[in-house]
């Protein structure tokens, strides 16, 4: 309802030279009901603006040689709900939040505590938390703990805090893809993209995906409004103030708030 096309407020690229194609082998078939998704390639030219943040050097530009691909009118929760969702939901124990994972005999299967008592066993578990979530060892109590060489391994690998905030405009005044390049570090990043780009829309969608412990400094906990203030007064800098007169509305997904994310990737 944001705007008149769907918007995923996490995931949304398709990044594989497959394409189209990475849906078929994910569901391990050719579906004829992947037919009617359209998706397409995102290459625009991505713009660097100076260090001072304030003007855009034309000459400092580059077209990615790698091709992302996007949804048209769909999102990667629509595929998830489609295609996965229909036949793992019978498979699926909701609402039962993990406390201790029980792996001490070889001779017994792994046995799986929740918060309200349930316990579940298999041969084996397969444990996919986030980083940022196994990185707090309060969450979840393994017996016995987790030998050092995993737990180091854990440790080594940061992932940072992120979020995104999408920005509705009365009219396109902005590039179809830019970053400030004082702020292209590999954890420190604030990207910008049209994200209306190839859909049938009538709207005017600016995504902002932030990511890292600088460019989260100022946006991690704060309210949507603080962070969409934030924003504008940096796109007012580079576009001569028509962002703050063209704005309309904004949503806001702050990952790092998420109890069971915490992070961007």
């Amino acid at each position: 309802g944001f705007a008149d096309f769907p918007i995923d407020a996490g995931g949304e690229w398709i990044q594989h030279q497959a394409g189209h194609a990475m849906l078929e082998r994910i569901l391990d078939e050719d579906s004829s009901r992947l037919d009617e998704i359209e998706v397409i390639p995102y290459t625009p030219v991505l713009k660097y603006s100076y260090d001072n943040g304030e003007t855009f050097d034309n000459e400092n530009f580059f077209i990615s040689e790698e091709t992302d691909f996007h949804f048209v009118n769909y999102t990667w929760f629509d595929f998830f709900n489609d295609f996965i969702a229909p036949t793992s939901k019978n498979y699926t124990n909701f609402d039962c939040v993990v406390n201790k994972i029980d792996y001490s005999s070889a001779d017994q299967p792994v046995t799986v505590n929740c918060n309200d008592g349930r316990t579940f066993q298999g041969d084996y578990v397969i444990v996919a938390l986030p980083l940022s979530v196994l990185q707090q060892p309060s969450n979840l109590t393994f017996v016995p703990p987790l030998p050092d060489n995993k737990l180091n391994a854990i440790g080594k690998v940061q992932m940072p805090k992120g979020g995104k905030l999408f920005l509705k405009f009365k009219e396109n005044f902005y590039f179809d893809a830019f970053q400030l390049e004082n702020q292209d570090t590999l954890f420190n990043e604030r990207f910008y993209y049209n994200a209306a780009y190839g859909q049938d829309s009538n709207d005017n969608v600016l995504g902002v995906f932030i990511l890292g412990n600088e460019a989260s400094a100022s946006f991690a906990g704060q309210s949507k409004d603080d962070v969409t203030t934030l924003i504008l007064q940096d796109l007012d800098l580079l576009f001569d103030g028509k962002a703050s007169q063209l704005f309309i509305d904004s949503f806001f997904q702050d990952w790092s708030a998420e109890r069971f994310v915490r992070g961007a990737y």
